[in-house]
């Protein structure tokens, strides 16, 4: 099992913002996984131009990173992120 970090820039219209998602998956080319993930990530239909997916030539997704955490890694920001621990005072 591979745990991943993905983030997207997506665009719709003139709102421009950043998505974060934990990720599993089985496969080995973790890329792959988020370009996978990123087409998928409105319903409807997809098509690539360039590094970007538009959905109803609105709305633009682009991979902007993607790594591999470790299990433990995953297992703390999964809490982060579903607010079962404090967030770090920045």
């Amino acid at each position: 099992m591979k745990y991943l970090f993905i983030e997207l820039k997506v665009r719709d219209g003139e709102r421009v913002y950043t998505l974060r998602v934990l990720h599993t998956t089985c496969a080995k080319n973790i890329n792959f996984v988020a370009e996978r993930y990123a087409s998928s990530f409105f319903s409807g239909k997809s098509t690539r131009e360039d590094d970007f997916w538009w959905f109803n030539y609105e709305v633009t997704a682009r991979v902007q990173f993607v790594t591999e955490l470790t299990e433990k890694e995953y297992k703390i920001m999964s809490d982060i992120f579903d607010h079962r621990i404090d967030r770090p005072k920045i």
